[in-house]
């Protein structure tokens, strides 16, 4: 699972939430910013969304809800987009060294 933010940056703090049809609740696996790994289950449907917390802006942000059918069989891949602005990058202070 991919999390984007086309017109701007990814919040600082993200994650996701699965929600089964069964009533069950899936944990994420991180791979890399915006990429997660969530192991589903057969003949589950699952509905994810997307949410996260921009830091500079101290604004929380959710992406539409995604569905996954636990019915389709192999790998199955599903980018979420935040709508709106994403999150601006905080500002560095001088004498962070970077």
């Amino acid at each position: 699972m991919r999390l984007i933010a086309p017109n701007g940056e990814l919040p600082d703090i993200n994650y996701v939430e699965a929600r089964g049809d069964d009533g069950s609740h899936l944990s994420e696996e991180k791979i890399a910013l915006g990429v997660f790994r969530v192991q589903i289950f057969l003949a589950i449907r699952y509905e994810m969304q997307g949410s996260g917390y921009c830091s500079a802006s101290k604004r929380e942000m959710k992406t539409p809800i995604g569905v996954i059918d636990g019915s389709e069989t192999g790998l199955s891949e599903l980018s979420l987009a935040f709508p709106g602005p994403g999150c601006r990058k905080t500002p560095k202070l001088e004498g962070d060294g970077e």
